[in-house]
């Protein structure tokens, strides 16, 4: 009877553990689908660039991009400048993965939306490859979840995706 149930709660533990792990792993999953549907739908406003974009550099890759686009992403006005915002996608002071929403207007606030948090460890490169398409930036976005023991590789998760801009020409 007492090896029954040992047998019985090392394969209850088993699952449970692998269940926390997957849950932990989908959430991950999330996460860095939802950053990259966040910055697809803001990108494709973006109106100029900051100077230190990736665009400027020949073929590197950096841990932050800048530009300004429409503070409604769902009312796009190219020709109206008014309603635009400066936003920033980078890894904070905090080492959380986050949007950065930075009003024209002196006074305003900052406003910050954490997208990936830092207890996953996020990464985040944007990179532009000379020669490939205009206005085409590579994104590649890594969290790390957790580990069956403290033995095991690290279980990190990395995707890449592909933003292109509509409203400016940023490759010359």
């Amino acid at each position: 009877m007492a090896s029954a149930f040992l047998t019985l709660t090392t394969i209850s533990i088993f699952f449970i553990n692998h269940t926390s792990i997957n849950e932990d792993r989908a959430h991950i999953h999330l996460m860095i689908n939802y950053a990259f549907e966040d910055m697809k739908l803001r990108c494709i406003s973006a109106r100029k660039l900051a100077d230190s974009s990736v665009f400027a550099s020949t073929g590197t890759s950096l841990p932050e991009f800048t530009f300004e686009g429409e503070k409604d992403m769902y009312a796009i006005t190219p020709e109206d400048n008014s309603d635009n915002i400066w936003y920033a996608y980078r890894i904070d002071k905090d080492n959380n993965l986050v949007l950065e929403e930075k009003p024209t207007a002196l006074d305003a606030a900052t406003k910050k939306e954490i997208l990936i948090d830092k207890k996953y460890k996020p990464a985040i490169q944007f990179e532009y490859i000379p020669g490939t398409e205009p206005n085409f930036l590579k994104v590649t976005i890594s969290a790390e979840g957790k580990k069956l023991d403290n033995k095991a590789a690290s279980d990190r998760i990395t995707k890449s995706d592909g933003i292109r801009f509509w409203f400016i020409n940023v490759v010359l």
